[in-house]
């Protein structure tokens, strides 16, 4: 579930790519590199994982919402991207402390 999950929000991303502007445009694709990095993950296949992922999923839906209505990407957008951006952040930095307690 977890992995098909992650999926998901990876390609969800990947269609915003080439319609993000500037530097969230590189943005977009570092964090689409934390989320692949991420799947490799023990922990994405935990329950621990679930509300972190349905975050970022969340946050990835609403970038599409806001891309939909403003019909480019406006301030509704950059604030929804601004959301995603915390959200794989909060993903991120929950692997480097879990990594870090394993080693």
């Amino acid at each position: 579930m977890s992995v098909a999950l992650i999926d998901e929000i990876i390609e969800k991303a990947k269609a915003f790519k080439s319609k993000a502007e500037g530097d969230d445009q590189k943005e977009l694709s570092l964090l689409i590199k934390d989320l692949e990095e991420a799947k490799l993950s023990v922990f994405v296949k935990t329950a621990d994982a679930k509300p972190l992922l349905e975050r970022c999923h969340r946050t990835v839906e609403e970038i599409g919402a806001a891309k939909e209505e403003e019909g480019m990407w406006g301030d509704k957008t950059k604030s929804a991207f601004s959301a995603f951006q915390k959200a794989i952040s909060k993903l991120r930095n929950t692997l480097m402390v879990r990594t870090q307690r394993a080693t």
